[in-house]
């Protein structure tokens, strides 16, 4: 069964294939910084007390150099990963996604930072905001058509990678996954159900939710 990764990131293959799936790499994304953002967030990252990463995208991206002495909030353990890479330190890991990040945050004082994509979910950055943490854009994604290699399923991890899909391919005999709520609307939007969901919006949650998919339905032996 060939599986397709419609992020940016081709890390993710060696995911598909440690599962037993043939992973094909077709990029439905496009990622640039955001250079007011990237500025805004550097000059804050050496005021902050905490700093909330939510992507493995944004270490290297803001300080490729080596990150501030704040401790980090990570989202994941690859994210974690990401931030001691890059010269971090991380004491809180979450096992959700930002929304649950975010709300189990340690207690303390001074200012947090949350640097993001420019398409994070709207609800999340709203409640980020309220609660007085400082949230700034450092990147977008733009949604690109993928090449038209032929696939048995494909997972999606952000709406764009969906929209980006529908520029120039069909879904119609696939089985189709979703990291999480947004991106399954996003689908359902374009007259799509998601044949899975991811229990939590990790890629490796998805992976294996759309394993355990394929094999209840024998497309898997």
């Amino acid at each position: 069964m060939s599986v397709a990764v419609t992020s940016d990131r081709a890390d993710l293959l060696a995911l598909c294939e440690k599962a037993g799936l043939a992973a094909v790499h077709l990029p439905c994304i496009a990622v640039s910084p955001i250079e007011e953002g990237v500025a805004v967030a550097r000059r804050l990252g050496r005021e902050a007390n905490r700093i909330v990463i939510t992507s493995i995208r944004v270490p290297a991206l803001l300080w490729p150099e080596g990150m501030p002495p704040a401790p980090c909030s990570a989202v994941g353990p690859r994210t974690a990963v990401a931030v001691t890479d890059g010269g971090g330190r991380v004491d809180h890991v979450g096992d959700g996604g930002a929304e649950a990040l975010l709300a189990t945050l340690p207690p303390g004082d001074g200012m947090t930072l949350y640097p993001h994509a420019a398409a994070a979910d709207p609800t999340v950055l709203a409640g980020a905001a309220s609660a007085g943490i400082e949230c700034v854009a450092v990147y977008a994604t733009e949604p690109v058509a993928p090449a038209d290699t032929p696939v048995d399923a494909v997972l999606f991890a952000s709406p764009s990678a969906v929209e980006g899909w529908g520029r120039s391919r069909s879904l119609d005999g696939l089985a189709v996954g979703a990291i999480g709520a947004t991106t399954a609307n996003r689908l359902r939007a374009l007259g799509r159900e998601p044949d899975v969901i991811a229990s939590t919006p990790t890629f490796a949650d998805l992976l294996a939710t759309m394993k355990r998919h394929l094999l209840h339905e024998g497309s898997l032996r």
